[in-house]
C-alpha cells in the first residue's frame, strides 16, 4: 500500500535475505544520482524475482557515486 499512515512502521529486521541490485531508477526533482535501487533475489528454482526497491537512507556522496560504479560493472 502506498503512502504513510499510522500503520506504517520502519524497523530493523533480524531475519536476513540475500538480495542483488538489479538496477536503479532515475532521480527526480532536485535529488542527485538516483531515486531508488531495484532489488531482486533468486528463488529456489533459480528464477530471478523482483523484491522491490529501496529509496531512503543514502548519503549525498553515495547518491552521486553509485550510478557510475554500477554502470562500470554492467
Amino acid at each position: 500500500r502506498g503512502g504513510r499512515s499510522p500503520s506504517w512502521l520502519k524497523i530493523k529486521a533480524i531475519g536476513q535475505e540475500e538480495l542483488v541490485v538489479a538496477g536503479f531508477t532515475d532521480p527526480s526533482g532536485g535529488r542527485p544520482g538516483f531515486r531508488s535501487l531495484m532489488l531482486g533475489y533468486y528463488d529456489p528454482a533459480g528464477v530471478r524475482t523482483c523484491a522491490g526497491h529501496v529509496g531512503t537512507g543514502y548519503s549525498d556522496k553515495l547518491l552521486t557515486s553509485l550510478p557510475a560504479r554500477l554502470d562500470a560493472i554492467t
